[in-house]
């Protein structure tokens, strides 16, 4: 459920998003390479610290996968000392994707059709892995269990575990390459300014986490720059 509630989110801010990144995400390793390079490495701990920098910057309090998750307490306030690693350690996929959207949603920053098309193939490539495990365990417990099936089908064998290293290779790539254009905003937000998220994606936010935002208390050098 908590995946629809995501995605519907996403598609209500998506017409308000207007303002291009500064760093297309294919060039990210050209143009920004330590933070690629981190981004990928140390997926868990570069999502801890980009929430804490976001946090900070917009005066938010911390919520659980960026507000993106609203079931129960995970829609309100908690400590960021220890949920925020807990998140991270624990589902390190969707606090990655929660930074994406805080980003997005506090900035007005569009994906472009390449950003869409490198999020899709990775996403493909991880189900085509899951697929072939599923079926090479299914192949596997129905032979443990002199099951006799007939038929070309299980007679295939499919490279899971090198599937699954590809998978994972491209899912930490592009993990990099996100951070990566994501870090290059929050530095350009915090040397300009940050003075709340563009009117329209407001108010297209759930009205808990509209309050929530409105409500946020940001530093004063933070104060002079309003999104439009």
């Amino acid at each position: 459920m908590s995946r629809e509630i995501a995605q519907s989110m996403k598609a209500d801010i998506a017409p308000y998003l207007n303002r291009p990144w500064s760093v297309d995400l294919f060039e990210t390793p050209l143009k920004d390479p330590a933070n690629c390079l981190f981004g990928g490495v140390c997926c868990c701990i570069g999502a801890v610290k980009q929430r804490q920098e976001l946090l900070q910057l917009t005066g938010e309090p911390y919520l659980c996968c960026a507000g993106t998750c609203p079931l129960g307490p995970l829609g309100e306030p908690q400590p960021m000392t220890p949920c925020l690693c807990l998140e991270a350690a624990l589902c390190p996929q969707m606090a990655l994707s929660a930074n994406r959207f805080f980003v997005q949603s506090r900035f007005g920053l569009k994906n472009t059709e390449a950003d869409h098309a490198l999020m899709q193939a990775t996403g493909m490539l991880y189900m085509c892995a899951s697929y072939a495990a599923c079926f090479m365990e299914l192949k596997r417990c129905a032979q443990s269990c002199g099951v006799d099936i007939d038929g070309p089908c299980w007679d295939i064998q499919l490279p899971v575990r090198e599937l699954i290293l590809m998978a994972d290779c491209a899912f930490l790539c592009l993990n990099g390459c996100m951070y990566s254009q994501q870090q290059v905003e929050i530095n350009a937000m915090k040397a300009n300014g940050y003075g709340g998220p563009p009117q329209g994606v407001l108010s297209a936010l759930p009205q808990k986490l509209q309050a929530i935002i409105s409500n946020a208390q940001r530093a004063p050098s933070q104060q002079f720059m309003q999104m439009t």
